[in-house]
């Protein structure tokens, strides 16, 4: 497997921490913000949407306050399609949210709160809170795919139940947990921090390793990672093949927090990555990604 930077740019959003492609536009949201900002291929900003009353689109929210939006994917309802978008969960003030907004002409937000859910998840496959952050969320054959980075781990829900547990009240829903095995960079442990699923069922995931002893502070960056999978193969292969980003040979420090697939097919994939750098300016990354 090798891996090319075709192009990377200074992207207008703070903190970005999730990205999908959707009709030839990046939907990028931030992990400090009550926004989305829908940007074109070349990472130019042309559209925000608020996600909350009280705060304007790209106002900046201190971390203790944050609602630490880390994940997103794209769903279908009732043949509409929706951007919906959760909390990391790994604080239980403020970071349980969740929002469901209508990609037609309307931007409709529609709100959940994910802290009974998420502790429904946390017991069924036995997380301790500390070891709980989602990073990534993808969709695929009806089913979510939520992405824990404290313990490397996928848990599947029907997307079904998910909207029962809020809609319906149904409280009565089944977890799969998947571990994942995934490769140090540079040495440091890795976490996961992206993924998308594409059409034929092939799993694309970002990880990046720091040093910090926890899932709250951030660490000196040690580089990032993109791995690939099909879905079908995980129940008997968790060692998911990954190949660290480099710059004339050296790793690239900089903190993938999201994949989004452009086009794939058996050889190749064309890949948007974004980073955010703690503080500095966030990136957006275009690579092409060849495999066997």
């Amino acid at each position: 497997m090798k891996i090319e930077i075709l192009k990377s740019q200074i992207l207008p959003v703070s903190a970005a921490s999730g990205a999908e492609f959707y009709k030839d536009h990046l939907y990028v949201i931030s992990d400090n913000t009550e926004g989305i900002s829908i940007c074109d291929l070349k990472g130019n900003l042309t559209e925000l949407i608020s996600l909350s009353e009280g705060y304007s689109a790209d106002e900046v929210i201190e971390k203790k306050h944050k609602s630490d939006y880390e994940a997103c994917t794209l769903i279908s309802r009732n043949h509409s399609d929706y951007l919906l978008i959760v909390g990391s969960g790994s604080k239980k003030e403020n970071r349980t949210k969740a929002k469901l907004v209508s990609l037609d002409g309307s931007k409709k937000v529609e709100n959940f709160d994910l802290a009974d859910f998420y502790e429904k998840m946390r017991n069924e496959c036995q997380i301790k809170f500390d070891d709980f952050n989602i990073e990534a969320l993808a969709a695929y054959d009806n089913k979510l795919f939520f992405f824990n980075r404290g313990t490397n781990q996928i848990l599947i829900v029907k997307e079904r139940d998910f909207f029962h547990f809020f809609e319906l009240e149904d409280k009565d829903f089944k977890c799969k947990l998947i571990q994942l095995e995934l490769d140090k960079i540079d040495g440091v442990s890795a976490g996961i921090s992206g993924a998308s699923i594409s059409e034929d069922g092939l799993l694309v995931i970002s990880a990046s390793a720091e040093e910090t002893d926890n899932w709250y502070d951030d660490g000196e960056i040690a580089g990032s990672s993109i791995g690939i999978i099909q879905i079908s193969d995980l129940e008997k292969n968790n060692r998911i093949q990954m190949i660290s980003l480099k710059k004339k040979g050296q790793f690239l420090k900089t903190k993938i927090e999201s994949v989004a697939i452009q086009s794939i097919d058996d050889k190749k994939a064309k890949l948007f990555l974004v980073s955010d750098n703690d503080g500095k300016a966030s990136e957006l990354f275009q690579v092409e990604l060849l495999f066997d």
